[in-house]
């Protein structure tokens, strides 16, 4: 336990101070109940595998105090778990990773540019102001453990009236699962529950398209012609007139169309025989690191 390694009395000497639950919470759970317990104007979440930078949270500031409605996303680089330090920090401002896009199986995928705005954030590293989070509502009490928030929340901020925003000066550097016993999580997640919070949180934004499109990857074939009640997320922001997800999709039509993850046409392609072989030839997509390609959905 953090009480351990630094005391509570300790911890105060810089206005920090712990907020223990009386029972498991999961990730998302925890988060609220920080936000709640939270006094100060800006609310910074981090994994708890990582190690900021010194001043990193001078950007955060500058950024929130222009418009209380922007989230901002630090540059994100690489830990070293034995050692603690950061590498990979990209040699001119701008690189590094901050930015992700929604995918139609509830997923996102890692991508840049040369603009500030980041369609979906990862959701780990983050800083908001108290006031518009509450705003937004929060994250939703009826998803558990992790997965899903981040989804849910980058869609509340774009549609509502804020906007999401990498902070290039700004690192935090993150310890990445690499499949060593050092990286392992030393945690389980209830059995459905992830697939299940990626399912509200785009059933509760992309309207029809959660059922046209969302509900035919293999993920979601469970809760096709299954309820799925979303008013936790909606009510929660009924008041604050926010726009659809085809606003979504014609603000970010540089990825969406432009880049043809909404295709403007498709085609089907049919097996033939190689002219020395018998066998139909194949296609195969190989898994690529940060994304679920090469997955049964893809």
């Amino acid at each position: 336990p953090l009480k351990q390694s630094w005391s509570e009395e300790a911890a105060s000497k810089f206005s920090v101070k712990y907020v223990r639950l009386d029972e498991p919470h999961g990730l998302i759970g925890a988060k609220q109940a920080g936000a709640e317990a939270a006094t100060g104007d800006i609310v910074v979440f981090f994994d708890c595998h990582v190690k900021p930078a010194p001043e990193y949270w001078v950007p955060y500031v500058n950024a929130v105090e222009e418009n209380y409605k922007r989230v901002v996303i630090p540059t994100i680089t690489s830990l070293n778990v034995d050692t603690w330090e950061e590498f990979n920090r990209p040699t001119t401002s701008g690189g590094g990773m901050s930015k992700c896009y929604l995918t139609f199986d509830a997923e996102f995928k890692w991508t840049t540019d040369k603009t500030p705005y980041v369609p979906i954030m990862s959701g780990g590293l983050l800083a908001i102001s108290r006031k518009w989070f509450f705003e937004i509502g929060g994250y939703d009490s009826s998803m558990k453990g992790w997965g899903g928030e981040n989804l849910d929340q980058s869609l509340r901020i774009w549609t509502c009236g804020g906007e999401i925003v990498s902070a290039p000066e700004s690192y935090v550097a993150h310890m990445w699962r690499d499949g060593t016993a050092k990286t392992k999580a030393n945690y389980k997640v209830g059995a459905g529950d992830a697939i299940k919070n990626r399912a509200r949180a785009v059933k509760a934004h992309l309207g029809p398209w959660f059922e046209k499109k969302t509900l035919t990857f293999p993920s979601f074939k469970d809760w096709r012609g299954k309820e799925l009640d979303t008013s936790s997320i909606t009510d929660t922001f009924s008041n604050l007139k926010c726009k659809n997800f085809e606003w979504y999709l014609n603000r970010f039509k540089n990825i969406y169309r432009d880049a043809g993850v909404l295709p403007k046409e498709v085609f089907q392609m049919e097996a033939i025989s190689d002219e020395t072989s018998s066998s139909p030839l194949c296609l195969e997509l190989k898994t690529m690191l940060w994304t679920n390609y090469g997955s049964p959905d893809e």
